[in-house]
């Protein structure tokens, strides 16, 4: 396998304010690397900057040499199961490992090159599979990110799964408490605001975390400092160029929630002055 990403994610704008947590990744993909895997939960509320960082994650872990795939979750409720899965998993299914003679392997649970998908099921098993029918897809799914690894180091990001689907949710729980010992590292992104006991990936999240398996990585609102800083990025201009009076404004009504110090940037700017008074006037 050729080192890189298979993930294409769009340049991501500078990483601001989340220095701390961004070191924190790179010592557990570092820590991945003598052989042992690692998973870290990204929490927080909607705004917050989890699809951010795993952005700028995704660019660094792939100059480092890593294997990098990515899948997300929906919110819709009609989508098959073990979509995320499929998403990171689906480039390299042309080489995947059979689990065996009319066993259900990864390469039968993905559609096969140029198909269609299938309607509801997405091509991929049905939530109707038997207890032995699972069993075997998820040894398969498991082994085959042990070979991944063995090849080069592998990063898989799976985000907003807060959504995810009872299947997806047991997938990855049956992943992190098989593949113990490979250069494999999962970063999982939530919404913690959106997360309560009816959603499937909150019993795993519970469960991995009890058995010491997974870690969360919580991302906070930032200060007036580091919206600041987004602020001036976002006008292009220096810090020095522009009022307090309109930071403190952005900083109140963002709250620091980063998404929203953009958009009302955006907004306000249109219709406040923003620029510092030069003339000593107090702005």
């Amino acid at each position: 396998m050729s080192s890189g990403a298979l993930t294409r994610s769009p340049a991501p704008r500078s990483l601001i304010g989340r220095g701390e947590e961004f070191g924190v990744l790179q010592d557990a993909y570092r820590a991945s690397l003598e052989g042992d895997t690692h998973i870290v939960f990204v929490s927080g509320e909607p705004g917050i900057g989890k699809t951010h960082l795993l952005d700028h994650f995704v660019t660094w872990s792939s100059n480092e040499g890593a294997l990098t795939l990515r899948g997300n979750c929906y919110e819709d409720a009609a989508m098959a199961p073990y979509v995320p899965f499929v998403e990171a998993l689906r480039p390299l299914a042309t080489g995947a490992p059979d689990a065996g003679p009319g066993e259900t392997g990864l390469a039968a649970a993905l559609p096969s090159a140029g198909s269609p998908p299938v309607p509801r099921e997405y091509g991929v098993p049905s939530t109707r599979q038997n207890g032995d029918e699972r069993l075997r897809l998820f040894d398969a799914v498991a082994r085959w990110f042990i070979d991944l690894a063995n090849d080069q180091p592998v990063v898989l990001l799976l985000d907003d799964l807060h959504w995810a689907d009872e299947p997806t949710a047991l997938l990855l729980r049956y992943v992190a408490r098989v593949v113990r010992a490979a250069p494999l590292l999962i970063v999982g992104a939530y919404r913690d605001t959106d997360l309560d006991t009816r959603q499937p990936f909150e019993g795993v999240l519970r469960d991995l975390q009890r058995e010491r398996i997974a870690f969360r990585l919580a991302l906070r609102r930032l200060d007036l400092e580091k919206t600041s800083a987004i602020v001036s990025e976002l006008l292009a201009v220096d810090l020095d160029e522009i009022s307090p009076a309109f930071l403190s404004t952005i900083q109140h009504e963002s709250e620091g929630v980063p998404f929203l110090s953009r958009s009302s940037s955006c907004i306000f700017a249109r219709s406040i002055w923003w620029r510092r008074d030069r003339t000593g006037a107090g702005n």
